[in-house]
C-alpha cells in the first residue's frame, strides 16, 4: 500500500500482486512489473480512497 499526497489531496493506493506502484513527486506514477505484457493489454484498474486535507498534519501523517 502507498500514500500519495498530490495537490492538498491524499489518496491510498494499493497495487495487485505482481505489480509494484512507485511515485515520483511532481511527475506522477510509475508501475513496475517482472512481466512481459502485450501491446494494449491492460494491466491495472487503479481505485483509491480520498481523504480531506483536515485529516493530514503537517508531515504528511494522518491525524488519528
Amino acid at each position: 500500500m502507498i500514500w500519495i499526497f498530490d495537490r492538498k489531496k491524499l489518496f491510498k493506493l494499493k497495487p495487485p500482486v505482481g505489480l509494484r506502484i512507485v511515485y515520483f513527486e511532481g511527475k506522477g506514477l510509475s508501475l513496475f512489473s517482472n512481466k512481459v505484457y502485450r501491446k494494449n493489454e491492460r494491466i491495472i484498474k487503479l481505485e483509491g480512497i480520498l481523504k480531506t486535507l483536515s485529516r493530514i498534519s503537517s508531515n504528511g501523517g494522518l491525524i488519528p
